[in-house]
C-alpha cells in the first residue's frame, strides 16, 4: 500500500549513550544485553532527513514523517538482527511516546506492506505497540532516495526503564530503530497561529492544553519583553487571566493594526507551572489597499507613453514604496492640454474610502520645472453620473530623487464611492504640463469576506458551519443560500436573517454544490446594504459507514475487527470468521482504500447453513441524512473460492447480490451498489448491518469501504471518461499528483524515480473495475511523455484476448507519443510494431491495470471505446 510520508529537515547532534544527561533530555540511558556489538548511540538533538540509522552501517533515513522530526532516537547495531536473545533497556526521564521503526519485510518479506509481527516479534504486540500506519524510508545505497521502508509503531509509556526484545527474523531484515517524544505539558496549537496577520480585533484566543493540566495563566500585551518575562509575582500588566479553566480567552481588548504577544502557562494538579512559548500575531489594519487590478484610470489628456495607468500599476515603485525618477513610470500631460486637466479612477465596486496616498510627479528636474499637481479638487460618485465634491486639497511637491515616498495623505472621510476624480487647479511650475507618479486608495472593509468553507471548497462535511469575517459597519447579516447560483446572485433565493457571523445550515445533501452570499445590513449608514460576492462549496461525496481503518489488535480495549463485526466463530450455525486468526487481524495488503480491509472467511460446507458477520450501531444510524439513497460495499474475491449467494441485511431486510456468483472468485475490487429506496426497512433507524453468504460456499472475501451515496456510483463503462486518480486502488510508487491545473479534475497519476522496463512491477499499479458487454474494445489515454526515456506504461485487461503480440507476461507494453502537453494516445503494443491493441471480452466485470514502466510518464485518464 502507498505509505504516508512527509519530508522536513532539522539539525542533528549525536551523543554517546555514556554522555552526561542534559537538562530536559528525555532518553537518559541506553543499555543492550546478550550481544557483543558496539554500544547504541543516542541522538538527542533529534531525528532528521539523512540521519544515520545504525552504528555499524552508513544507511540513512529518508522521507522522515513530520511527527518524528526532532525526536530523540537511538542508533543500534544492524548486526544485532541475528542476535536471538537481544534485549535493550531504554530509560526515560518523563512520560513519553516510544516509537519502533520496524523493517516491512519482517515476518513475510513484503516490501511495501507493514511487517507480520506475530511470532517473530511477538513482544511488540504483547507490549501493546500500535501501528501509526506511517512509514519511514531507509537509504541503504547512498542514492538519496529510499530503497527500503520501516513501519512506525507507537506506545505511550511512563517514565522509567522499558525493555525491548529481539528482531528474530534473520539477517535479510534490518534491525529495528527506536525513537521517543515527550508527552507535551505546555500549551500548543495557538489560535491565532504564531506569526498570524490580519487577525480580527474580536478574536478569541484559544490553544490546545498540555496533557494533564487543570488551569491556565494567560499573558497578553504589546511588549515582547513584558510578555516573555512576566510572572504571577511580577505580572507587568500583561497577566490578563490567572488560573482559568477554559482553554480560550475572550476578554482581549485589541486595537487595529497592532502587534500582540501572548503566552499560556499551564498549571498541573500539584500546582506546578509549565511556562509556555511566546506567540505573536498582528491585528487587521484600520484600512486596506484597493488592489490595482480593481481600478481603472482615465484622464483628460496624456502624452503618448505617459498614460494615467502608470499612477496605479506600481511602475517605478521599489519594495520600500520609494518611487523612481523615470518619467515613463508616471502620468504626464501634453503642454497644450485643454483645461481643466483631470484624472479619474473607477473601482470594480463601491468602497467606503479611508485615505488617498499621493506620490507626486517625481522627474529628476521636478524641483525646477514643477509639473506635479499642487492645488486640486476631489469629487466622488456612486454611478459616474451624479457627483459630489469632497473638497479642495494641496499635494506636496515631490523630492526629485529616487526612492521618493508618498508625502501627501488625504483623509477621504469614509465616503462611499465607485468613482474618484482629481481636477488640477494648479501645478508647481510654468510648463503647462501636469503629472503624477502614483496614488493609492485605502478603504474600510464593509463587505463580508474570508468565508469558511473557502469559496470553491470540495468534500465539505454536510454538518458544516458557515462563517465569515463581517463587514466593519454591519449591524446584522442576511444570508442567501441555495443550489441555484443565479437565484443567489439575483437575490431571489430565500433570505435568512443572522445576528452573528456564523450559521449552520440543515439538510445539506451529499455531493451537492451550494452557493451562498452575505449582505451586510446597517440602516443607520448612508449605504445600508453591502452585498458580498457569491461563494460556493461542494459537500462530501459519501458518508463512510465503515472504512475498517480504526481497528487494532488490542483485544483488551475491544478494538479488534471481530469485536465489532460479530461472526460465527465457535458456533455451529454460522460458518463465518471475521479477521485473520493471528495479528494483524485486519487485512493490510489487499485493501481498497487506506490501510486495512476486513477478511471475511465463510464455510457453509461443514454444517453451518449461513456465514454472517453483523455490526450493531449504537446509537442507531439515520441512512437518509444528506439525501443518501445508495449503499456501496466494495468486495474482492479469491480465485479458489467456492461461491455461494452473497447478501446483506439492513436491520432484518435481506438484499441478495445482483451480480453473478462468479464475482466472488474475482481477485479485484468490485463495488456492489444497492438502491436503498427498494429496501423494506426504516432507514432512519438502522440498528444492524449484516454481510453474509448462504447456498453453500467456502472461501474468503475482502470487504472494504462501506459507503452511503446520494448519487449512484458508476462503474467504468465504454464511452465514459475515467479519471486516473479514481482508480479502485493505486499502489506505491505510483501516486496521485495535483500540481497541474491543466489535468482534468486537477489530478493525474505518475511515478517519479522508479522504472520497471523489463517486467511489469509487482507494485506501482492503478486498478480499475470495468463492466463490459461482449465485444472488442480499444483504450485511449490522455498522457504526457516528456522524453523518449519516459514514454511508456504497462497495461493489462485481465481475462481479455488481444489482436497483438505482447510481453511474455501477457501485459501490453504501451508506447506513448512524446510530448510535454496532454495528448491522446491509444493503447498499442511495443512488442508488435506499436500496433493498436484491440481487447476482446465476454459479458462481465473486468480488472484493468495500468502500471508504471518508465518514470516521468503521466496519465490523466482514459476512455474505453468499442472498436469499429
Amino acid at each position: 500500500m502507498s505509505p504516508i510520508r512527509s519530508l522536513l529537515i532539522v539539525g542533528c547532534l549525536v551523543l554517546s549513550w555514556l554522555a552526561s544527561v542534559a537538562p530536559g533530555q528525555l532518553i537518559t540511558k541506553v543499555v543492550h544485553r546478550n550481544t557483543s556489538t558496539p554500544q547504541p548511540t543516542l541522538v538527542t538533538e533529534g531525528l532528521k532527513e539523512g540521519s544515520l540509522v545504525f552504528v555499524d552501517r552508513t544507511y540513512v533515513y529518508r522521507e522522515v514523517p513530520a511527527f518524528l522530526i526532532g525526536a530523540e532516537y537511538v542508533m543500534l547495531a544492524n548486526n544485532d538482527k541475528t542476535t536471538p536473545n537481544y534485549e535493550l533497556d531504554i530509560t526515560l526521564s518523563d512520560d513519553a511516546t516510544l516509537y519502533l521503526l520496524i523493517d516491512n519485510r519482517v515476518g513475510d518479506n513484503a516490501v511495501d506492506t507493514p511487517p507480520a509481527l506475530s511470532g517473530v516479534m511477538q513482544w511488540v504486540i504483547d507490549m501493546g505497540f500500535e501501528s501509526t500506519y506511517t512509514q519511514i524510508g531507509v537509504d541503504e545505497k547512498g542514492t538519496g532516495t529510499p530503497n527500503g521502508w520501516n513501519t512506525v509503531y507507537m506506545l505511550r509509556v511512563k517514565a522509567g526503564t522499558i525493555t525491548l526484545g529481539a528482531q528474530n527474523d534473520g539477517s535479510s531484515r534490518r534491525m529495528y530503530g527506536v525513537a521517543a517524544i515527550g508527552i507535551p505539558r505546555t500549551a500548543t496549537a495557538p489560535n491565532p497561529a504564531d506569526q498570524a496577520t490580519d487577525v480580527p480585533i474580536e478574536a478569541i484566543l484559544a490553544w490546545t492544553p498540555g496533557e494533564g493540566v487543570v488551569a491556565h495563566d494567560v499573558y497578553l500585551g504589546q511588549l515582547l519583553d513584558d510578555v516573555a518575562n512576566a510572572t504571577r509575582s511580577d505580572p507587568r500588566g500583561v497577566l490578563v487571566s490567572q488560573a482559568q479553566e477554559p482553554n480560550t480567552f475572550a476578554g482581549a481588548v485589541l486595537a487595529y493594526g497592532r502587534t500582540y504577544y501572548w503566552r499560556i502557562d499551564e498549571i498541573a494538579p500539584n500546582g506546578s507551572i509549565s511556562r509556555g512559548a511566546v506567540w505573536k500575531f498582528q491585528t487587521e489594519p484600520v484600512a486596506y489597499t484597493i488592489p490595482a487590478a480593481s481600478i481603472q484610470a482615465a484622464a483628460s489628456n496624456w502624452q503618448e507613453g505617459y498614460g494615467p495607468e502608470n499612477t496605479i500599476n506600481c511602475s517605478g515603485l521599489d519594495e520600500a514604496d520609494g518611487h523612481s525618477t523615470k518619467t515613463t513610470d508616471m502620468w504626464q500631460t501634453e503642454a497644450t492640454a485643454a483645461r481643466p486637466v483631470w484624472i479619474q479612477y473607477s473601482f470594480d465596486k463601491v468602497y467606503k474610502l479611508h485615505q488617498l496616498m499621493v506620490w507626486n510627479y517625481n522627474a529628476d528636474l521636478e524641483f525646477l520645472v514643477g509639473m506635479g499637481l499642487k492645488d486640486v479638487t476631489i469629487d466622488y460618485s456612486l454611478d459616474g453620473a451624479n457627483w459630489s465634491t469632497l473638497g479642495d486639497f494641496t499635494f506636496l511637491q515631490a523630492t526629485s530623487r529616487p526612492g521618493y515616498r508618498p508625502n501627501t495623505t488625504i483623509d477621504l472621510r469614509g465616503i462611499n464611492a465607485k468613482y474618484i476624480k482629481i481636477t488640477a487647479n494648479s501645478t508647481y511650475g510654468f510648463t503647462g504640463r501636469h503629472g503624477l507618479s502614483e496614488i493609492r486608495f485605502l478603504y474600510i472593509p464593509t463587505y463580508p469576506r474570508l468565508p469558511q468553507p473557502a469559496s470553491g471548497a470540495t468534500d465539505v462535511d454536510t454538518g458544516t458551519t458557515l462563517c465569515f469575517r463581517p463587514g466593519r459597519d454591519a449591524a446584522t447579516h442576511q444570508l442567501l443560500i441555495g443550489t441555484d447560483k443565479q437565484q443567489v446572485e439575483a437575490g431571489s433565493a430565500p433570505v435568512i436573517e443572522l445576528q452573528a457571523n456564523t450559521y449552520r445550515p440543515t439538510g445539506l445533501l451529499l455531493a451537492q454544490t451550494y452557493y451562498w452570499r452575505i449582505i451586510e445590513v446597517n440602516d443607520a449608514e448612508p449605504l445600508p446594504n453591502w452585498a458580498g460576492p457569491v461563494w460556493s462549496f461542494t459537500t462530501q461525496q459519501f458518508y463512510l459507514v465503515d472504512g475498517f481503518e480504526s481497528y487494532t489488535d488490542n483485544k483488551q480495549a475491544n478494538q479488534t475487527i471481530w469485536q465489532t463485526w460479530v461472526d460465527g466463530y465457535g458456533t455451529t450455525t454460522n460458518g463465518s470468521q471475521v479477521g485473520h486468526a493471528n495479528p494483524p487481524f485486519a487485512e493490510r495488503t489487499t485493501v481498497h482504500r487506506g490501510w486495512q480491509s476486513m477478511p471475511f472467511y465463510f464455510n457453509n460446507q461443514a454444517g453451518a447453513p449461513v456465514s454472517e458477520a453483523t455490526r450493531t450501531f449504537t446509537p442507531a444510524q439515520d441512512w437518509t441524512n444528506g439525501g443518501a439513497r445508495y449503499l456501496a460495499i466494495y468486495f474482492q474475491g479469491v480465485q479458489t473460492n467456492t461461491p455461494g449467494r452473497l447478501y446483506v441485511k439492513v436491520n432484518d431486510a435481506l438484499i441478495p447480490y445482483d451480480g453473478d456468483t462468479s464475482d466472488l472468485t474475482k481477485p479485484f475490487w468490485i463495488p456492489w451498489i444497492i438502491d436503498l429506496s427498494k429496501v423494506d426497512t426504516d432507514l432512519t433507524d438502522v440498528r444492524t448491518l449484516t454481510i453474509g453468504i448462504d447456498n453453500g460456499g467456502y472461501g474468503m472475501l475482502y470487504i472494504d469501504d462501506i459507503r452511503l451515496h446520494r448519487l449512484e456510483p458508476k462503474l467504468a463503462t465504454p464511452g465514459v471518461w475515467i479519471e486516473a486518480e479514481n482508480a479502485e486502488s493505486i499502489t506505491w510508487p505510483m501516486r496521485v499528483y495535483s500540481d497541474r491545473a491543466d489535468a482534468f479534475g486537477g489530478s493525474y497519476i505518475a511515478t517519479f524515480g522508479d522504472s520497471s522496463s523489463n517486467n511489469p512491477p509487482a507494485n506501482g499499479r492503478a486498478s480499475f473495475t470495468v463492466r463490459l458487454d461482449a465485444g472488442t474494445y480499444r483504450i485511449i489515454g490522455r498522457v504526457i511523455a516528456p522524453t523518449g526515456n519516459d514514454d511508456s506504461f504497462w497495461v493489462l485487461l485481465d481475462g481479455a484476448s488481444t489482436n497483438t503480440k505482447n510481453h511474455v507476461s501477457g501485459w501490453v507494453r504501451w508506447g506513448l507519443d512524446i510530448g510535454d502537453n496532454w495528448h491522446e494516445v491509444p493503447v498499442r503494443s511495443m512488442d508488435d510494431n506499436d500496433q493498436d491493441v484491440l481487447f476482446t471480452v465476454q459479458d462481465g466485470l473486468y480488472n484493468l491495470q495500468i502500471a508504471f514502466r518508465e518514470d516521468g510518464a503521466l496519465l490523466d485518464g482514459f476512455m474505453i471505446t468499442k472498436a469499429q
